[in-house]
């Protein structure tokens, strides 16, 4: 059983109802609030149709959440109720902070409470950078923490992300920076940080233009690579830094389609590798090339600038990375999905999907059916 309230609004919306329509051969730009549409005539020149429209006003109720009831039935018994209720944030009318939920409550039957407060950036410390979250009307969740009922305010847990100012190709935005994890600890009530013990979690160090994290770092300081394409992700790889990766699949750009060992592409002839080592760590490179068989064979061996990769006919699945790191490699097929995914041991899974872009069946490096899936559309349905 939930409860709603009711917010203010003093704002109308308009929408039209179409009460004529008229042809008019004059020049359409002088029409206003209504609706044009230029044919061209058979015999030259154009008319244009004009729908009228007549105003009608709609004033809408905005509502959010108060309270809800949860009852569990056991048996024939009346049931087991715990009652929540919830405390949003306040100020201006319609602005962002008016839905979302600071903190609830949770009320037990034997009178036990359990509290978890919510920190935004409308109620938390100004900074520079809360100050932008707040301008940008952005609402991250910063932090949330839960304890038990006032009498012994044992925390039960919860977790924080620190932003930060990252500069990308549109201008400056504040993205995650630090998470960290609530550990168990002693708290005033009514308070989100008072007595807590913060346990970092994960670092963003870096991010690509588009705003996607490509180095992250743990709790004890081992890095992990991302590399993206536009917002699909094409390699990861632990203990390594996405500055020590490299990864072409040739999906994207102009290459060979057809056979390819992963995804839809690949790379007819030989293929000179675009990367620099940054560091003096020992790096490897494994690849796939085409045998005159047709099959696709493994190779893999030490990395030096400027490798030319001349085995077979066809080169693909390219990769260099520290020796000491993992790296796993993805395709994507548009609109629907993962097609591949390939572990650090360099053997691929293959997905495939149906015109409804439902996954049908998955297959291992071998060809052989790991699952497959049924899609149909249920009949006669006994509600």
């Amino acid at each position: 059983l939930n409860t709603y309230e009711t917010l203010v609004n003093t704002n109308d919306y308009i929408q039209g109802l179409a009460v004529s329509l008229a042809v008019d051969g004059s020049s359409y730009n002088t029409l206003r609030d209504a609706l044009h549409v230029t044919v061209p005539l058979t015999s030259g020149g154009t008319f244009t149709d004009v729908v009228a429209f007549m105003p009608y006003r709609i004033k809408p109720d905005w509502v959010r959440l108060t309270s809800s009831v949860e009852t569990t039935y056991e048996g024939t018994g009346s049931g087991i109720s715990k009652t929540t209720d919830y405390t949003h944030g306040t100020g201006l009318a319609r602005r962002y902070q008016d839905f979302a939920v600071s903190q609830k409550v949770t009320y037990g039957v034997s009178g036990d409470e359990e509290t978890t407060v919510f920190t935004y950036p409308f109620n938390s410390p100004s900074n520079s950078t809360i100050t932008t979250l707040r301008n940008k009307y952005m609402m991250p969740l910063l932090s949330s923490v839960t304890w038990t009922n006032p009498s012994n305010s044992h925390t039960l847990g919860g977790g924080k992300t620190i932003y930060k100012q990252v500069a990308l190709s549109g201008g400056t935005v504040p993205l995650p920076g630090e998470q960290y994890q609530i550990t168990q600890g002693n708290v005033t009530p009514g308070s989100s940080t008072g007595g807590l013990q913060e346990v970092l979690q994960g670092k963003f160090l870096t991010y690509n233009t588009h705003g996607l994290p490509t180095t992250i770092e743990n709790a004890i300081g081992n890095h992990t690579g991302l590399l993206w394409h536009e917002d699909l992700l094409l390699a990861s790889a632990t203990n390594a830094s996405a500055a020590q990766i490299f990864y072409e699949g040739f999906e994207y750009g102009s290459h060979t389609a057809g056979n390819a060992h992963t995804g839809e592409q690949y790379r007819n002839g030989n293929y000179q590798v675009n990367f620099s080592p940054p560091n003096n760590r020992v790096y490897k490179v494994s690849y796939w090339y085409r045998a005159r068989s047709g099959q696709w064979i493994f190779r893999e061996k030490p990395f030096s600038s400027g490798m030319n990769l001349t085995e077979g006919s066809a080169i693909d699945d390219v990769r260099v990375y520290p020796a000491d790191a993992a790296m796993t490699t993805y395709t994507h097929q548009a609109f629907f999905g993962v097609t591949s995914i390939s572990g650090p041991d360099n053997r691929p899974i293959y997905y495939y999907y149906d015109g409804a872009g439902r996954l049908k069946m998955i297959k291992d490096q071998d060809g052989k059916v790991v699952q497959a899936f049924d899609h149909q559309f249920l009949t006669n349905p006994n509600y």
